[in-house]
């Protein structure tokens, strides 16, 4: 079968999608619209350091043109939040660990089309590993670029696999620097108080044909690795 092609990593590796159409199909073509956000914040108050991960896209897988599938929309939001008890002796690279805080969430990024400002507004319930405590965390987080888009240089390849078929793939990606503000309440209490200057945006667009030689009789064909 085809070996996997993944022409945009972050994309492949947030869609959980539908198995691929049989090898009975000549040509098998895909699309997928990718759009990402991370931030990181963090504060302290006292000896207690906080600091906050969050990460949101959202994705528009394609079937290939004449399928009747609908488009396949998919979210992730994940938030992390590690605190820190600075006025103790460190354990490693890192002071003492207190609490540690995560859940993840099928809530999308909401997105400019350019990638010029996006925001995720969620409630997760998290977990803290440390105490084993639960807690429900609302989050409220927008981004603005603060640079001009810095396109990746479009790439296509063209893949011949012997005896099996050609594999031909597109991948287009923008990249911004971004600054990220908002709440992220934990206990009723924000944890990210201060905006972070380095946040980041980022659009992947993909796309992937598979030709399949006529006598290539292999169950599944491949393309981003689904």
């Amino acid at each position: 079968m085809f070996h996997r092609i993944l022409p945009a990593l972050a994309v492949a590796t947030m869609l959980a999608l539908p198995a691929a159409a049989s090898a009975a199909t000549p040509a098998i073509y895909h699309t997928v619209d990718g759009k990402f956000a991370s931030a990181y914040f963090t504060s302290l108050d006292g000896c207690l350091q906080t600091d906050v991960w969050v990460a949101s896209s959202a994705a528009t897988y394609a079937p290939q043109p004449g399928v009747a599938d609908a488009l396949n929309k998919q979210g992730l939001t994940s938030v992390q939040i590690f605190v820190y008890d600075t006025c103790q002796p460190m354990e490693g690279k890192h002071y003492p660990i207190v609490a540690d805080w995560f859940a993840q969430s099928a809530d999308r990024l909401v997105a400019e089309s350019r990638m010029r400002s996006a925001h995720v507004v969620a409630t997760l319930t998290m977990t803290d590993s440390v105490s084993g405590d639960s807690a429900a965390v609302s989050i409220e987080v927008a981004w603005q670029a603060t640079s001009v888009a810095h396109p990746d240089t479009v790439r296509n390849n063209h893949v011949r696999f012997p005896g099996e078929g050609i594999v031909n793939t597109h991948d287009n990606n923008i990249n911004l620097s971004a600054l990220a503000s908002g709440t992220v309440l934990l206990g009723g209490v924000n944890v990210s108080p201060d905006p972070d200057p380095s946040a980041t945006l980022e659009q992947v667009k993909s796309a992937c044909m598979e030709i399949g030689y006529p006598h290539w009789d292999g169950d599944t064909l491949f393309c981003f690795g689904f």
